[in-house]
């Protein structure tokens, strides 16, 4: 199964600090004995537009020269906080909030979907995932977590600047374990 995606590739300075940053992190959830797929920092990214799952061959040609044809101009993005759960329903998620740069992923998303023709979804919540919990988490457990995640922010993430520029964005192909560029972009 493949999935297809417009999104954009941290620079490898960028995912080397992040990644160091993470080391503490890891430390609280194997302490608690709480298993996490972590996303390798090769893989580090940031989803724009989800395409869809499978799509044929016709399809992901069509998407691909429909992408070449945009542009964007260069932005930042300034990651913030680490976070357990973007809503009540994926808690299991574990991922950076967006400080800076969200506003522009969210019209490059708004964009895309347009082009695309991608319907009845709901605007994207900018966030760079860092791993997802691998069991269901009663909620003492997510009390915990989340009052561990706020005294590693209060002593990593608030104080080391986490920051990268989007000067490239690729459409992709994912099988979860290999991503695949298919298309590239550079900014305008």
């Amino acid at each position: 199964m493949k999935n297809y995606f417009i999104g954009v590739f941290l620079d490898k300075n960028t995912s080397e600090k992040i990644d160091g940053v993470l080391l503490e992190l890891r430390r609280i959830f194997q302490y608690q004995n709480i298993p996490v797929r972590w996303v390798n920092k090769e893989k580090f990214h940031v989803t724009i537009s989800y395409l869809g799952r499978d799509i044929n061959f016709m399809k992901k040609l069509s998407f691909g020269k429909k992408f070449i044809k945009t542009d964007f101009k260069e932005f930042e993005v300034e990651l913030g906080s680490v976070t357990l759960g973007i809503n009540k329903l994926y808690r299991e998620l574990l991922h950076f909030k967006i400080l800076n740069g969200g506003e522009e992923l969210r019209k490059l998303s708004e964009k895309y979907n347009r082009i695309y023709n991608i319907k009845n979804v709901k605007p994207i919540s900018p966030h760079f995932t860092i791993g997802r919990v691998q069991k269901d988490i009663v909620d003492e457990e997510f009390r915990n977590l989340t009052e561990d995640i706020s005294v590693f922010n209060n002593n990593y993430t608030d104080n080391v600047e986490l920051k990268f520029g989007v000067k490239k964005i690729a459409f992709i192909e994912s099988d979860l374990e290999n991503y695949k560029i298919i298309k590239e972009i550079s900014s305008s």
